[in-house]
């Protein structure tokens, strides 16, 4: 799976986030929550191919907000903000299960997409089998007529001859 649109935070950005919670004295658990929640909402978005100012006013938030979530910010109202119905609403328009935001679920939401996948790729397989059997259905029959027509030419041709060496031999 390609995460590019996940990128590490730098060296700075990890001591302004620590000075950040620090200030707000929010506990080492709570922090790493809010940060997987985070990286699985920015997972979760860039999967389902969502930009996040398309995906925020879908969630019902403006997209700084998002941003900051993603990053996994204590953002403004972020705790009132992050409600079992706001992780529903992800979870849908992601397509992903809420198991999958929490970071409980890696591995199953894996064997999910490539079950779904093998599922699609089996039934563009069988399209196309399809497609071609009924190609070759047409080119049978197209070419039975022509060949149903060539074997009658030649049962006229061995008739022909046929007349011609009875006649030959009643002369002779």
């Amino acid at each position: 799976m390609s995460n590019k649109a996940l990128v590490e935070p730098t060296v700075e950005d990890k001591a302004a986030d620590e000075e950040y919670y620090n200030l707000l004295d929010i506990p080492q658990d709570v922090r790493q929550s809010y940060f997987v929640i985070g990286n699985k909402l920015t997972e979760a978005r860039t999967l389902s191919g969502l930009k996040r100012h398309q995906a925020a006013p879908m969630l019902g938030i403006d997209h700084e907000t998002l941003r900051l979530m993603e990053r996994g910010y204590d953002c403004d109202n972020y705790i009132e903000q992050l409600t079992p119905a706001f992780i529903l609403e992800a979870a849908k328009l992601y397509s992903v299960t809420t198991d999958f935001l929490f970071g409980l679920a890696d591995d199953e939401f894996e064997r999910e997409r490539e079950a779904i996948i093998i599922r699609r790729s089996k039934v563009l397989m069988l399209r196309c089998e399809l497609m071609q059997n009924k190609y070759i259905e047409k080119l049978l029959k197209r070419y039975d007529r022509r060949i149903t027509a060539a074997a009658d030419a030649i049962d006229e041709m061995l008739d022909a001859v046929a007349n011609i060496n009875a006649t030959f031999f009643t002369l002779s």
